[in-house]
């Protein structure tokens, strides 16, 4: 859903394959293949079945600048899903989130004004909790957990979505990753 306030979002619509064509939750046998993946939205893919899968999706790497908006909310903090478009890792520090002024530094650490979540997906599991949680405090990246460890190498993966969740605030953030 990017269109509501808030976090924790529940997905807009939910499309399952059978019988040879996409069908949706609530629509009975209409058929759904032409629906269109707006550009700049995401999908999760919950996979219902023991085996692994691999989703290729075809297109071309992106090398030159990125440019994103980041949704903000003026009362709530509000979360706003994103992929690595890139075709290699690339670290926290080089992320271009603070430097774009698209992320903002937390006063300390147990009042966090923006926070970064990550998800690991070599471990199966449906609705995850995040892996780790990020903020940037006192000039670092810094990882929830890990005190004031400097986290900016850590890297954000190719094909592993993230949220950037953001405090409340009036403006859009806009983020610029070279």
């Amino acid at each position: 859903d990017v269109t509501s306030a808030g976090i924790n979002l529940s997905a807009t619509k939910v499309y399952f394959f059978n019988a040879g064509i996409w069908k949706q939750v609530g629509q009975g046998g209409v058929n759904h293949n032409d629906d269109i993946i707006q550009p700049n939205s995401y999908l999760i893919v919950r996979h219902n079945v023991a085996s692994n899968t691999t989703v290729c999706v075809a297109g071309v790497v992106v090398s030159s600048q990125l440019t994103s908006s980041i949704r903000t909310q003026p009362d709530v903090r509000q979360d706003n899903s994103f992929g690595l478009i890139r075709p290699a890792a690339v670290s926290l520090d080089a992320s271009g989130l603070i430097s774009s002024c698209a992320f903002q530094a937390s006063p300390l650490p147990g009042t966090r004004t923006d926070e970064l979540l990550t998800f690991d997906n070599t471990t199966a599991s449906r609705n995850k909790s995040a892996s780790a949680i990020y903020y940037y405090w006192s000039n670092a990246w810094r990882e929830v957990g890990f005190g004031n460890t400097d986290a900016g190498t850590n890297l954000l993966v190719p094909g592993t979505g993230f949220i950037i969740r953001k405090g409340t605030n009036s403006a859009t953030a806009v983020w610029t990753n070279a």
